[in-house]
């Protein structure tokens, strides 16, 4: 069967793929917008209580659609 959350997880992990290839030793401001940017063109949101709006969140995106090795990756450069 097909779901859309394979879609999904294509796009996250090969955008990953092309931001770890591009910035070899990328600082963690650069990779927090980076996962704030994939976040939002898949919707990834969560209700901020202090802003009283919904906010732009990649923990879902790194959670659910970014491969496990290339988040710890990410990690290790924050």
């Amino acid at each position: 069967e097909f779901y859309p959350q394979i879609i999904r997880a294509y796009f996250a992990t090969n955008k990953t793929k092309q931001f770890l290839k591009e910035h070899k030793n990328p600082k963690k401001e650069e990779v927090k917008s980076f996962l704030t940017s994939v976040a939002e063109e898949l919707g990834h949101k969560r209700f901020s209580k202090k802003n009283e709006c919904w906010e732009d969140s990649y923990s879902v995106t790194i959670a659910h659609y970014i491969k496990p090795e290339l988040v710890e990756r990410l990690r290790s450069f924050c």
